[in-house]
């Protein structure tokens, strides 16, 4: 029996639109998963957002090719004692670019997720050094939930003149960044 073929996935952009999961109340929330070829996420708004009291499953960015987030947000939220969803982006190249904000976050007890961008090649966050609108790559707490960790990985990683960090603003600790 001969073995069966791969699938080849093709190109997905999402332009100027939004795609979300948002979950409240006593069910457990839904899991939001891209994938494809290349990836496109052009001005685009992609966000889960938990405000229950179980954790969420990962929101996927899953490319084969490259993958760009330019511009627009890319973001999970804790809005409860749930850990918010984990940000997974994975391509052969990833460009993060043009104001883009990818983040997650926590304004309760709940955990907020990590971020784990990994790619074949480079990985780049990239901004203008005069852009007010800074491109910027980051998780944080304003409660008591702790803040995600923050993981770049790549054949190369390049950060040039973004924000690529962890914060915290109460008593939920920053997470820990490696690039």
């Amino acid at each position: 029996r001969a073995p069966a073929a791969e699938a080849v996935l093709g190109r997905v952009e999402v332009t100027a639109s939004q795609v979300q999961a948002i979950r409240d109340g006593t069910l457990v929330p839904g899991r939001l998963v891209i994938r494809g070829g290349e990836i496109a996420l052009l001005d685009a708004t992609v966000y889960a957002e938990n405000a229950t009291a179980f954790d969420a499953p990962p929101l996927e960015v899953l490319g084969t090719g490259a993958v760009a987030i330019s511009g627009g947000s890319l973001a999970t939220g804790a809005r409860a004692g749930g850990r918010g969803a984990d940000l997974v982006v994975r391509g052969a190249e990833v460009t993060v670019d043009r104001g883009a904000v990818v983040r997650t976050f926590t304004t309760a007890a709940g955990a907020s997720g990590a971020i784990d961008v990994a790619a074949s090649g480079t990985v780049m966050v990239l901004a203008e050094p005069s852009d007010p609108a800074y491109t910027a790559l980051y998780s944080y707490s304003t409660a008591d939930g702790a803040g995600g960790a923050v993981r770049l990985r790549g054949e190369r990683v390049v950060v040039d003149a973004a924000l690529v960090g962890s914060e915290a603003y109460a008593r939920g600790s920053a997470g820990a960044v490696s690039l």
